[in-house]
C-alpha cells in the first residue's frame, strides 16, 4: 500500500471516530464542552504519520560493503550513504579508521571489523542485508605480495564458503570487484570480456577463480554482476590510496620529479569517481539486465610518455622525467564498450581530471 493511501485510510478512521466520539458525548447534541475529548486522537495520528513516513522513507537497498574502509570501498560508502541506501562496512581497519571519519556518525551506517573467516563477525554483518558488494578483502590483497599457491588455496575455500553463505541466507545481488590483470599475458590485441584468462600473479589467479566461484555459488534468486578494473585514479577520503599511477603522481607532486618504473603504451585507467558512478548505476538496474555479466570498465588507456606529459603539463614544466623500460611491450587494446553499448553508462572525467583532483587534494591534507 503507497504511504498516501495510508495516510488518507488514517484520516478516514480517524474521522469516523471523531464524528461517533463527538456525538456519545453529546457536544453537538447539547452543545457541551467533552466536545473536545476527540482531539487526543490528533496526536497519535500525528505520531503514527510520522512513523509511516520514516518507515517508508526510501527503497533502497541494505548493503554489505567488503572493503569498505580500504580506499575505493570508503569513497563507495560515502556515496551509497548519500544516496539513501543503508550500509555495514565489513573490514579488517589494516589501513586505520580514518577513511571513514567524515561518515561515521551517519545512522545508515553500521562497521563491523573481521574478515570473512569469521564466522561470529561474518554473521554479524550479513544481518538484514539484501545485497553484498565485494571490493576488496586484506588477505586477497595480501597475496600480491605472497609466493605461496596454499594462502591462495586457503583464500579461495574461504571465498567459496562466504559466497555460499551469502546466497543461502536470502541476499538479493552481488557485485564482485575484480580486475583486468586476469587477462595476464593474453597476446590477444584486443581484450574484451570474452578474451581467455591467462592470470600471471596470484592475485590475478585469485580473482580469475574468484569470478568462477561466484558464477558456481550464485543460486538461481540472486543476481550477480563482475567488474574488472583497470588502475584506478584520483584522491581517496584520506591520505591513503592504492594504485600505481596514483602513487606516480602523488611522488611527482611531493618531489616535483616524474618516474616510471616499467614503460607501458597502453595503461588502462579509470577516475576513481567515475568507478564509484557505475557501482551506483548497476543498483539501479533490473535483475535480468545485468544477471551473470562481466564488464571490462575504464574511461581509456595511456602511454607512458602521454602519461607523463599530462602530469607535467598540470604541475610544473620544468619537471624531470625518467621512464625505465626494462623490458619489450606488446601493444594490447582493451575494449570498454560493453557497458557503454548494452547498459549505456559512459565515464566522464579523462586523466586530466584525475591528475589535477589529486594536486587539490595534495594541498588540503
Amino acid at each position: 500500500m503507497k504511504l498516501s493511501n495510508i495516510f488518507a485510510y488514517s484520516f478516514l478512521v480517524y474521522f469516523n471516530l471523531s464524528n461517533e466520539m463527538v456525538f456519545a458525548h453529546g457536544a453537538l447534541a447539547e452543545g457541551g464542552s467533552e466536545g473536545g475529548g476527540p482531539l487526543i486522537f490528533i496526536p497519535v495520528i500525528i505520531t503514527f504519520g510520522i512513523f509511516l513516513v520514516f518507515a517508508n522513507r526510501r527503497k533502497g537497498w541494505n548493503i554489505l560493503v567488503v572493503g569498505g574502509a580500504g580506499y575505493l570501498g570508503s569513497i563507495l560508502v560515502s556515496r551509497l550513504l548519500a544516496h539513501g541506501h543503508r550500509i555495514t562496512v565489513f573490514d579488517s581497519y589494516a589501513y586505520g579508521e580514518k577513511t571513514l571519519e567524515a561518515v561515521r556518525a551517519n545512522l545508515d551506517l553500521k562497521e563491523v571489523k573481521g574478515d570473512i573467516r569469521s564466522a561470529q563477525s561474518l554473521e554479524s554483518a550479513l544481518t538484514e542485508c539484501n545485497a553484498v558488494i565485494y571490493v576488496m578483502d586484506e588477505r586477497m590483497l595480501s597475496l600480491d605480495t605472497m609466493e605461496s599457491e596454499q594462502t591462495l588455496s586457503n583464500y579461495l575455500q574461504t571465498f567459496r564458503a562466504f559466497i555460499r553463505k551469502a546466497s543461502a541466507i536470502g541476499i538479493k545481488r552481488i557485485i564482485f570487484t575484480s580486475s583486468l590483470s586476469i587477462f595476464g599475458s593474453s597476446k590477444e590485441r584486443e581484450i574484451i570480456e570474452s578474451t581467455s584468462l591467462q592470470p600471471s600473479t596470484l592475485l590475478a589467479k585469485c580473482k580469475a577463480v574468484s569470478e568462477k566461484i561466484v558464477e558456481e555459488e550464485c543460486l538461481s534468486n540472486v543476481t550477480f554482476s563482475i567488474i574488472r578494473l583497470p588502475s584506478i585514479l584520483g584522491p581517496g577520503t584520506s591520505a591513503y590510496i592504492e594504485g600505481e599511477l596514483n602513487q606516480i603522481v602523488n611522488n611527482a607532486i611531493k618531489n616535483n620529479y616524474l618516474l616510471i618504473n616499467s614503460g607501458f603504451t597502453a595503461y588502462p585507467y579509470i577516475h576513481v569517481e567515475d568507478l564509484v558512478d557505475f557501482y551506483l548505476f548497476l543498483l539501479d538496474q533490473s535483475d535480468n539486465r545485468i544477471n551473470n555479466q562481466r564488464y571490462n570498465v575504464g574511461y581509456g588507456q595511456i602511454a607512458d610518455t602521454e602519461f607523463a606529459e599530462i602530469v607535467k603539463s598540470q604541475l610544473d614544466q620544468n619537471m624531470s622525467i625518467n621512464i625505465n623500460t626494462k623490458r619489450d611491450i606488446e601493444m594490447r587494446f582493451f575494449s570498454f564498450e560493453k557497458v557503454t553499448k548494452e547498459l549505456g553508462f559512459i565515464p566522464k572525467r579523462d586523466l586530466r581530471i584525475a591528475v589535477r583532483d589529486l594536486i587539490c587534494a595534495s594541498k588540503v591534507k
